[in-house]
């Protein structure tokens, strides 16, 4: 036990909080938070709640959460600590200074040896690696591979933002049902309040044309290839804009012949604020997010608390998170995004319905309750045996991410 107060010390693991915020940065600054105003509190909480921050300066925490604690691991770079963490794994934590009762392992990295009796939760976000190895690089792949085995052999429980990402789980890496549970994710209460450290400020103008909105990363899985396709043959694309925003498309090759197509209707943005952000999401027309493959899916949540009308995809847990309150359609049907886009642009009371159904569906989801159900997995691991690690699975099957294959959502088995 920690000396503050006899309450169990847990270390939350800080690295996602540096740079731009991803998803899971998003994550840990607001569970770190809220965990700090209830069971973290220093006065009236029941355990101390520390955010670990590995090297200073630009590898360090972007900025530090209201009312968090920070410990720090001594002048080690963060790339440094990575790598003891992951190839050396019989360096122990002790000589970071690290020592917790209970540590959180935020993402997909593994922490250096830590002292017997330690116990450890960690989130698993998505294993769209197990999916999708296809579109992964084979350093990430192999990074993630080994992440995702240390973590259910060593993990007391798993968590996950969604049912879905649950049950793959239990389907690929043969874990026991009892030993994963769901903490959904959420987005701000107050669309357009700052998230996270504050970001500069964008200088762009938005752009007076009415436009149909993404917002995410650029990476295979996001299906931006398909996406610009079916916006080339939209009827909205005389009327609209497509506006890309969250990651800069210049070095986004495969991307190059859909954009000269869809011509000077597609207006990339790049890296938005979050004022810039949300000021997107109250705009825009429709918002329209088609990935292959989510364990949640954050900037659909964002849309719909926004009140934006949204189509998105039926793969992942997109169909779980939106619950009816969106237009979902097979992300591998150019023509059936094409016609789901058109149908939001020229249907006013379409789009009114569903930015209702959105924003009372978004309600549902905080920060709080997910601080909450978290406690309560840290007191459960606190008082409890540690819980039996699972069987080594087989290989998973992957999607099949050909043009008009997968009709039934893509779930079918490819030849390696």
């Amino acid at each position: 036990m920690s000396a503050a107060a006899g309450r169990p010390r847990v270390l939350v693991d800080g690295r996602p909080l540096r740079g731009h915020l991803s998803g899971v940065g998003q994550y840990v600054w607001h569970l770190a938070a809220a965990l700090a105003a209830t069971a973290g509190h220093p006065e009236t909480g029941d355990l101390e709640v520390q955010v670990l921050v590995i090297g200073d300066g630009p590898d360090g925490l972007a900025a530090s959460p209201a009312g968090v604690g920070v410990r720090g691991a001594g002048p080690v770079p963060r790339k440094a600590f990575n790598g003891l963490a992951a190839y050396a794994p019989l360096v122990p934590a002790s000589a970071f200074g690290l020592r917790a009762d209970l540590v959180h392992c935020t993402y997909f990295e593994r922490l250096p040896a830590l002292p017997r009796g330690t116990r450890v939760v960690s989130t698993v976000h998505d294993v769209a690696f197990l999916r999708l190895p296809q579109v992964f690089s084979r350093i990430n792949l192999a990074a993630s591979r080994r992440a995702l085995r240390w973590q259910v052999a060593r993990s007391d429980v798993l968590l996950t933002p969604s049912q879905f990402t649950k049950d793959e789980l239990v389907a690929l890496c043969d874990v026991p049902p009892e030993k994963v549970v769901v903490t959904p994710l959420a987005v701000t209460e107050a669309v357009g309040a700052a998230e996270g450290p504050a970001g500069r400020a964008d200088p762009r103008p938005l752009r007076e044309r009415p436009f149909v909105l993404y917002l995410g990363n650029v990476e295979p899985r996001k299906n931006l290839a398909r996406l610009l396709r079916a916006w080339a043959g939209s009827d909205a694309r005389s009327s609209h804009d497509l506006v890309l925003a969250g990651t800069a498309l210049a070095h986004a090759a495969d991307l190059q012949a859909e954009l000269a197509a869809a011509g000077g209707s597609v207006v990339p943005l790049g890296f938005v604020d979050a004022a810039t952000k949300h000021e997107l999401l109250r705009r825009c027309t429709a918002f329209v997010y088609p990935s292959l493959y989510e364990g949640f899916g954050i900037p659909v949540l964002e849309a719909m608390a926004a009140g934006a009308p949204v189509v998105t995809s039926t793969a992942g847990a997109l169909a779980e998170l939106t619950a009816g309150a969106a237009l979902a359609v097979d992300p591998l049907r150019v023509d059936a995004l094409r016609d789901a886009v058109d149908a939001l642009v020229a249907d006013e009371a379409l789009r009114t319905r569903l930015g209702a159904l959105g924003l009372s569906r978004a309600a549902g989801f905080s920060w709080e309750r997910t601080a909450a159900l978290t406690a309560d997995v840290y007191r459960q691991v606190l008082g409890s045996a540690p819980v039996p690690s699972p069987r080594r699975s087989s290989s998973p099957p992957v999607v099949d991410l050909r043009d008009g294959a997968g009709r039934d959502g893509g779930r079918r088995r490819v030849e390696r």
